[in-house]
């Protein structure tokens, strides 16, 4: 502890697996010190991150830390009627919110999620769906109302679906 502690970092590289990631975190070299106090900054940042799935500190000699991590990326988007979409990792955890998005997009009437929080699996589902449907047809509009899920596509064709099933 004591050696973690005289040991000053002036450097800290980040690489994850879309590149380098400093910028995505927010990270500066302001917030460097010490090594152990570097480390627990960096470890109080990377788990208060939602977009980070997990990561790995190390020391390099002779004063840097490096970071490797692995960030979600996107896969779904919910919108609600406040027309808010909630950036959703393939597991299911909002991790973004957003004023647009291209991803695949389940539309529903109330919901409001905090980056974190875990979308109910019914929208999961819906989404799957929405993603295999989108490979065969181009989709207008997907819809989540009551207990089915409604899918325009731009030929105008309507297609429903009960939202629980295999």
């Amino acid at each position: 502890n004591i050696i973690q502690k005289l040991i000053k970092i002036d450097r800290i590289e980040c690489a994850s697996q879309y590149g380098e990631c400093l910028s995505v975190l927010g990270i500066s070299l302001t917030n460097v010190s010490d090594y152990k106090t570097t480390k627990k900054g960096l470890e109080d940042v990377l788990k208060q991150n939602a977009s980070v799935g997990s990561y790995v500190i190390q020391y390099k000699i002779p004063n840097t830390i490096k970071l490797n991590l692995v960030l979600y990326k996107p896969k779904y988007a919910v919108k609600n009627q406040n027309r808010t979409y909630f950036l959703v990792s393939n597991d299911g955890v909002v991790f973004q919110v957003t004023s647009e998005s291209l991803l695949p997009t389940l539309i529903v009437n109330e919901s409001n999620f905090k980056i974190g929080d875990m979308i109910p699996s019914s929208y999961i589902f819906a989404l799957k769906i929405i993603e295999k449907v989108n490979i065969l047809y181009t989709i207008k509009s997907a819809v989540l109302e009551k207990s089915e899920l409604k899918i325009q596509t731009d030929n105008n064709l309507l297609i429903r679906f009960p939202i629980e099933g295999d």
